[in-house]
């Protein structure tokens, strides 16, 4: 990832993986801005289609 840090932009790597939580309200727009989301949605803000997840960021999941 990179991160800018008083004043300079800065590369930081893992060696494993990385966990990211965000809670409940940005971590769904984080995924569907890494591709993660229902296609059309994804397609009409020209984010392409990662992985499909119909559910992924709206506010109320259709099943209720």
């Amino acid at each position: 990832m990179e991160v800018a840090y008083d004043g300079k932009t800065r590369r930081i790597s893992a060696g494993l993986e990385v966990v990211l939580s965000l809670g409940a309200i940005h971590t769904p727009k984080v995924l569907m801005q890494s591709g993660i989301g229902d296609h059309v949605e994804l397609q009409r803000f020209g984010i392409p289609l990662v992985a499909a997840s119909s559910g992924r960021g709206n506010r109320f999941p259709r099943s209720l």
